[in-house]
């Protein structure tokens, strides 16, 4: 696995700051397609794709275009580079740092147009169009669940609200 930094220099993956966040790119050296991700923690996160039983395990629980391809063309066709790397204040929160991260992924994601990345979105599903047969599990995992919402209180505004935009049946 061919690990290179923002300064085009090669890097040892053991040798990487545990502290690092940042994001990375990963590209095909045998067909030229690329991934674009963010870690807060890009040692775990490189690690982790270098792990058989990892991708192995998370194919089982679905499908991913770069996983796939790490195991059929080897670690060895695949590069590895660190984009940009980020350093985070101290009283930054949890929730800020997500934030900013998915911000820079989406950026490169924006610039790079990158083959493997499913979710047109840094982050999030939005966008992304599920298989008929993914949309079932999804259904049958759902029913007879009751939804997120019941039992919640509604303020009067709410209530209202739903009044106005609710569309009765004609009977």
């Amino acid at each position: 696995m061919k690990i290179i930094n923002e300064n085009n220099l090669n890097v040892d993956l053991l040798n990487l700051s545990l502290n690092k966040s940042g994001v990375y790119l990963i590209t095909n050296l045998l067909n030229g397609k690329k991934y674009v991700g963010s870690s807060a923690v890009l040692k775990r996160r490189f690690k982790e794709y270098s792990n058989p039983l990892y991708i192995t395990r998370n194919l089982k629980r679905g499908n991913s275009k770069l996983l796939n391809a790490l195991l059929k063309y080897g670690y060895l066709n695949f590069e590895f580079k660190i984009l940009e790397t980020i350093e985070f204040l101290p009283y930054k929160t949890k929730s800020e740092r997500r934030t900013l991260l998915l911000e820079r992924e989406q950026y490169y994601m924006n610039e790079i147009k990158p083959d493997y990345n499913i979710n047109l979105k840094a982050g999030s599903n939005f966008g992304r169009i599920f298989s008929e047969e993914v949309r079932t599990k999804m259904s049958l995992a759902k029913s007879g669940k009751p939804g997120n919402k019941k039992g919640a209180v509604l303020s009067p505004e709410s209530r209202a609200l739903f009044r106005e935009k609710v569309v009765w049946p004609k009977v």
